[in-house]
């Protein structure tokens, strides 16, 4: 009796230290949901790095640029590539947005690159009081919320493809029309976006 009492006892414990089918199921899933959950997190977050630095340097550009064109630097510098080089030599553009540094002589104007790896330029037309900075290449997971940011900064927002005077296909804010998150999502297309902002000198 005590043979089978023994026998019996050992093939419950083995029972219970098993692990069901549905008990292993209902084990992953908690784990996809907590990994899915995490990358979700992770990926927001650096949407928000990536925004909220490229939002600071946007506000850094602009208090430069107004600072150099005022000082006359740039003043008379119409050409687009031109101008984007010498504000890059007066320090308009934070050093982490150039590729090379500003004493290697083959640095040119498509050196000034932003957060997405596109470039971003800034120029003026003496005839006007309003100078432009361009950013190129903006994905359309963060054009929204960074075009949306940054606007307030600005008279002028368009977006498309920038013509020489500095404006764009499709317009998100004039002095007499407010940016909202309609003209925002409108002009924040698939795939890389282009987008002007017009400021005063």
């Amino acid at each position: 009796m005590n043979k089978f009492l023994g026998k019996k006892g050992f093939g419950s414990k083995k029972k219970q230290a098993g692990v069901s089918l549905i008990e292993l199921s209902i084990g992953l899933a908690i784990i996809a949901v907590i990994t899915i959950t995490g990358i979700v997190f992770a990926n927001d977050a650096l949407k928000e790095s990536r925004i909220g630095s490229e939002s600071a340097r946007v506000n850094s550009i602009v208090m430069k640029s107004r600072a150099a064109f005022q000082s006359q630097a740039l003043a008379n510098l119409t050409v687009v590539d031109a101008t984007t080089l010498n504000a890059a030599r007066l320090g308009v553009f934070p050093t982490d947005m150039l590729n090379k540094p500003l004493t290697d002589p083959t640095i040119a104007a498509g050196d000034v690159r932003n957060r997405w790896g596109g470039t971003v330029q800034v120029f003026s037309n003496p005839a006007l009081s309003v100078m432009t900075l361009v950013y190129n290449q903006i994905p359309q997971s963060d054009c929204i919320e960074f075009v949306n940011r940054v606007s307030s900064l600005f008279s002028y927002v368009n977006s498309g493809s920038v013509n020489a005077g500095g404006t764009g296909a499709t317009v998100i804010k004039t002095p007499t029309q407010a940016a909202n998150p309609a003209n925002i999502q409108t002009a924040c297309i698939a795939g890389d976006n282009t987008v002007a902002f017009g400021f005063s000198k």
